[in-house]
């Protein structure tokens, strides 16, 4: 009998785990949903052994014969037809295939169930560097990661997917449920996060004030700054290229295009002597850029919402973006202030669940 894992259960798998498409040496494909699920007894076995951190598995199914949920694993159902290999076969355990849906089918399931905000960052996990590794050093691991094998160093994993490719799925999905939402949530997916704090970074920055982020406009991530490095011996101009985590342009009503480049100093990788001085030099080296502001935000910076609140204004302001706050200063009304508590509130529930260590961040 053959399985498909579905939502939560096959963003959590495709997470954990080595692109399947690079992992197998021929990768093989379903383009339907199996008819039926294993038994209750089975599926709680299969929760055990696929997903041992959470115990429950979401299935999929292309028939509501026996659909069943129980409190191991929840049965969906999809009868509308799905693009050719939106399953990919990743292993079997007995005679139980396993298959799982493929990150570009995964991303519209979320984008049908979840609030937007919520679908735009499991659109930035999908289309990341990263994946999580409890074993590696801040659990993570790059998947660009250089490794060395026979002499030679080779990339073993590439990113799941990637915005262009989940739109050319959406393009042919039409009509399946969620393919709408995807689509309004795709609008604010960038590929190229290296951690899920740039992606929480990047999105409650970048969301506009009425979904609860600062309206600043979703940056670019990892993108490559070039910078003067001097001369070489014939005169010859040098350049070399650093990558801020965030970057975020604007052009200003005067028409001068302002960037600001956004790095977060994470505990795990910037709290030693080495790494700081690293830092260091790399704020020195990007300083001198014209129309172009550095900024650096730490854990405890990040953790702490007024003081996130002024950097998020520190941004604005090297952006050259007018105030957002547009409550009158003076003789305010009870509908001004009213209308900006309300988009307070929203920034500090964007905040809690993105930035802070949130019941849904644990999902991941």
């Amino acid at each position: 009998m053959d399985i498909c894992l579905s939502h939560i259960s096959a963003f959590r798998w495709l997470m954990r785990n080595p692109n399947p498409l690079v992992a197998q040496k021929r990768a093989r494909y379903r383009a339907d949903a199996p008819d039926a699920i294993p038994s209750p007894t089975r599926c709680r076995e299969l929760a055990l052994e696929l997903d041992p951190e959470r115990v429950f598995l979401d299935f999929l199914s292309s028939s509501r014969r026996g659909r069943n949920n129980d409190e191991h694993f929840a049965v969906h159902v999809q009868t509308e037809p799905l693009p050719p290999k939106s399953f990919i076969r990743i292993g079997a355990i007995g005679r139980t295939a396993i298959y799982v849906a493929s990150p570009e089918l995964v991303f519209m399931q979320l984008a049908q169930r979840r609030p937007l905000e919520e679908a735009v960052y499991f659109g930035f996990a999908l289309c990341s560097l990263y994946r999580i590794d409890p074993t590696a050093l801040g659990g993570l691991r790059q998947r660009d990661e250089r490794l060395l094998s026979s002499a030679e160093y080779v990339i073993a994993d590439k990113p799941l997917t990637t915005v262009k490719r989940i739109e050319n799925f959406l393009d042919t999905a039409k009509g399946n449920l969620g393919c709408k939402k995807a689509r309004s949530a795709l609008k604010f997916v960038r590929d190229g996060s290296r951690s899920p704090m740039e992606s929480a970074l990047a999105i409650t920055l970048g969301l506009p004030r009425i979904r609860g982020g600062f309206g600043l406009g979703v940056g670019q991530m990892n993108h490559a700054v070039r910078i003067f490095n001097g001369t070489d011996w014939a005169g010859e101009r040098r350049y070399v290229a650093r990558y801020p985590d965030i970057s975020i342009e604007h052009t200003d009503l005067s028409g001068r295009k302002n960037t600001v480049g956004i790095d977060y100093d994470g505990r795990a990788f910037h709290s030693t002597a080495s790494a700081l001085a690293r830092d260091a030099r790399r704020r020195n080296e990007i300083a001198p850029i014209r129309g172009f502001t550095h900024l650096s935000i730490n854990a405890q910076e990040a953790t702490d919402f007024i003081a996130f609140c002024r950097f998020a204004d520190q941004a604005r302001r090297a952006l050259g973006i007018r105030s957002l706050d547009r409550c009158p200063r003076n003789n305010p009304t009870v509908a001004d202030l009213e209308k900006r508590d309300a988009i307070e509130r929203k920034q500090l529930d964007l905040w809690r669940k993105l930035i802070c260590q949130s019941d849904f961040r644990r999902i991941e």
